[in-house]
């Protein structure tokens, strides 16, 4: 009966706020797991590893000496009063560069929360490897 009372409170409560966070997660595209991206190391990780670990890159730059992957993070789904709302996302780029015989030089992940829409783009990533 406690519980359901203050679940009912906090409903009251965000509801006159005029705001709802409604608290989820999923991951959106195909999000390599933690142990994967443990796996992935600089000067020791070859192009066919990261193809049989990760599939096809959602991009592919510079004949092949960048792969681009992406997924999608969503927290919840945010309501205000009045003018709508939509989902919590942040969005997650891995960027792979391989020198001429195919070993890893240079990868990196970047993360972008909703809220910072002006972080770097995969073309940045490129002319900051040369």
């Amino acid at each position: 009966m406690k519980k359901i009372s203050l679940f009912a409170a906090v409903t009251i409560l965000f509801l006159c706020s005029g705001c709802l966070y409604i608290p989820y997660r999923v991951h959106i595209h195909r999000a390599p797991d933690e142990r994967t991206l443990a796996s992935i190391k600089e000067g020791a990780s070859s192009k066919e590893d990261i193809l049989l670990k990760l599939g096809e890159p959602d991009k592919v730059l510079d004949n092949e000496r960048i792969f681009l992957y992406w997924w999608q993070e969503e927290y919840g789904y945010f309501a205000w009063y009045g003018s709508g709302g939509g989902p919590v996302r942040s969005t997650h780029w891995l960027y792979i560069q391989f020198e001429e015989n195919n070993i890893i030089t240079k990868y990196e992940i970047r993360k972008k929360d909703v809220s910072s829409w002006s972080q770097t783009l995969p073309d940045e990533f490129y002319e900051k490897s040369d």
